[in-house]
């Protein structure tokens, strides 16, 4: 006689294993996007002539595109609730590290003026956004299990 595991369990199972490769595909996405964003900067650098300068500390077109994690930050926590609190921290903390990057090469630059602190702003919004993907992540996820429950 074989034993068969009950189908809610399976699709459990399969939820934990999708939410955990999820949370490393987050991951992963968080870190390509940071080492872009802060790697592929040209600083602060003068043209030959001295009347003219650029400062580039960090590379906004790899920063904000971050935003776009809102999708498996919602995917991944409507597979398990667990992984709600890492699918927001890792890139929230990952967006705070980019603008104190910014801001101490700004400073030790010589080019800080104070102004560039509002970088902060950018990271509270990718947070923000973050936290709201995350808390819709979980009211999927009641929903879904309400629904199993009701269905059982």
């Amino acid at each position: 006689m074989t034993d068969v595991a009950h189908p809610q369990s399976i699709s459990l199972r399969q939820d934990w294993v999708r939410a955990a490769i999820g949370l490393v595909v987050i991951c992963g996405l968080t870190y390509l996007f940071t080492r872009l964003s802060l790697d592929n900067v040209s600083g602060a650098t003068r043209r030959r002539n001295g009347t003219c300068c650029n400062t580039e500390f960090v590379h906004g077109e790899w920063w904000l595109p971050m935003i776009g994690l809102v999708v498996p930050i919602w995917w991944v926590t409507r597979m398990m609730v667990w992984a709600s609190i890492p699918a927001f921290a890792m890139p929230t903390y990952a967006t705070f590290y980019v603008a104190d990057t910014t801001v101490n090469r700004y400073v030790e630059s010589g080019w800080g003026d104070g102004l560039e602190s509002l970088a902060y702003v950018g990271s509270v919004i990718h947070g923000l956004l973050f936290a709201v993907a995350a808390a819709i992540g979980v009211l999927s996820w009641r929903r879904r299990m309400a629904k199993a429950e009701r269905e059982s």
